[in-house]
């Protein structure tokens, strides 16, 4: 742990600190994370920089034991890349961003790393005017980095007007906690209540996957269209779906009235994501008559 010795405004009494960022710390991470930006990493994705990236190191800032802020980056050879850099919204301005990209560059200097780079949104210019403190300068622009979310009532009223990749979007902000998935489902909630849904569960390997994949059959050859939510045990080391390729179900992909969305548990118990609910909506609401739920019934010792 490095105390930097910088002090919070509000509170003279403790220091600014920083330390590794452990798995302990991705539900505060994350709450910085989706409230900072648009298209936010997910939790497979911090988890991913800390256990298996050989050449990723994160780093968070606390006061006490507050987390405010984190910085993510890839050392390589004699070359830094700081890949995410975030500060709690309520404590901007007041040094944590700073304090962590100073103790990243200053352990850098006496290790004889020679380059450090990053990217920015051109638009943001607080970012640019702290990197630019530190040295940093434009050395190019990449072409379609950075591209801007559709406000969420524009995908919305795209995905109720049919449009699937937006129904994706919003699956995804779902999924990940978004601190606008309140609105999102008020948004909805009229174009509700209409889907027949249909469970499927039992323990692997019972045949889950071809059953649906024979209902899905069916109801295709009586002009259904179908939604189709799996849900599968989290991945220990991306916090993905286990088995998010849906091999069994390969024959309905290229059906543009069949959507299959695999989701994790992440952790939920009783065999369900916790956003699976939402989820059935968004899909009842976009307009799909039948909705399967595939889950794999919970281990028991």
């Amino acid at each position: 742990m490095r105390d930097l010795g910088l002090r919070d405004p509000t509170r003279d009494d403790d220091a600014l600190t920083i330390e590794p960022m452990t798995l302990e710390d991705l539900d505060d991470v994350l709450v910085i994370e989706r409230a900072s930006f648009q298209t936010p990493w997910s939790r497979g994705a911090f988890r991913y920089e800390l256990t298996q990236n050989r050449v990723a190191r994160c780093l968070v800032a606390r006061r006490g034991r507050r987390l405010l802020g984190y910085l993510c980056l890839w050392e390589i050879g004699h070359e830094i890349h700081v890949t995410n850099l975030a500060a709690h919204p309520d404590l901007r301005r007041r040094g944590v961003a700073r304090g962590l990209l100073g103790a990243v560059l200053g352990d850098a200097k006496t290790r004889a790393v020679s380059l450090a780079f990053l990217e920015v949104r051109p638009t943001n210019t607080e970012a640019l005017g702290l990197y630019e403190s530190f040295g940093f300068r434009v050395i190019g622009r990449r072409k379609g980095y950075y591209f801007d979310v559709p406000p969420v009532g524009d995908l919305v009223r795209r995905m109720l007007d049919g449009d699937r990749l937006a129904l994706a979007r919003l699956i995804t902000r779902v999924e990940n906690r978004a601190p606008d998935v309140p609105e999102i489902m008020r948004a909805v909630h009229e174009r509700t209540g209409r889907a027949y849904v249909l469970g499927i569960t039992g323990p692997p390997g019972a045949g889950k996957s071809t059953l649906v994949d024979r209902v899905t059959g069916r109801l295709r050859a009586e002009k259904q269209p179908v939604g189709v939510i799996a849900v599968d045990p989290s991945s220990p080391f991306t916090g993905g779906a286990v088995l998010g390729d849906r091999i069994r179900m390969q024959t309905h992909t290229l059906d543009p009235d069949v959507f299959i969305r695999s989701m994790a548990t992440r952790g939920s118990l009783g065999g369900l994501a916790r956003a699976t609910g939402d989820v059935i909506k968004l899909m009842d609401a976009f307009g799909f008559p039948w909705i399967i739920v595939e889950t794999a019934t919970p281990s028991r010792p």
